[in-house]
């Protein structure tokens, strides 16, 4: 799986961003603004919500927990595992709920908290593979996404970990063509069948 972070650029806006992701194929994108207040939040997310439902996209919202209620987006993702207490009951059942991680205890407390993936940050392939493989053998049931440091050059490597994705930002928004790069991304994510 790979999910573009979108977030505030002098290049592009959050909608060409997203726009350039999902014509490279990419199927996940969320919006990170979050220094940003929760009326510039909903502004950017409604301008690529319609392209995100045409294309069967995901579409997250970093923190922003009432705007992502109000625009039924397709779900959040949380920057503290603290945050996550009743945010099922609030955005229901069929919402995607992540939580950003730094360890495996994290992701344990998470057990009972009914969420869908974590994204753990900045960790080297050994790390990355220690908390796989822990998630794995405690049968958690949430989806590990490696976040930061992601290159198109490293990314087998980080899919090697046993992660179930990755999430990348720069690595696609500073490429000289961004809807080129996340086809290169999605290549070595999915090798193509013969």
């Amino acid at each position: 799986m790979l999910q573009y972070i979108a977030t505030n650029s002098s290049r592009y806006s959050i909608a060409e961003q997203c726009q350039m992701v999902i014509e490279g194929g990419c199927k996940w994108v969320e919006i990170y603004l979050p220094d940003e207040s929760d009326n510039e939040v909903r502004n950017a997310a409604m301008d690529v919500i319609e392209v995100c439902r045409e294309t069967d996209t995901f579409l997250l919202i970093h923190d922003h927990v009432d705007v992502v209620e109000e625009l039924r987006v397709s779900g959040v993702r949380l920057s503290s595992v603290k945050d996550a207490a009743g945010v099922r009951d609030r955005l229901g059942a069929n919402a995607i709920i992540g939580v950003e991680v730094s360890t495996f205890e994290e992701i344990e407390s998470l057990r009972t908290a009914d969420i869908d993936f974590v994204t753990v940050s900045k960790k080297t392939p050994a790390e990355l593979k220690e908390i796989a493989d822990k998630v794995k053998a405690a049968d958690l049931g949430i989806a590990v996404v490696a976040l930061g440091g992601v290159t198109l050059e490293n990314v087998e490597e980080v899919l090697a970990t046993g992660v179930n994705g990755i999430a990348v930002g720069s690595a696609i928004l500073q490429a000289a063509d961004p809807m080129l790069r996340t086809s290169q991304f999605l290549e070595k994510i999915i090798p193509v069948k013969e």
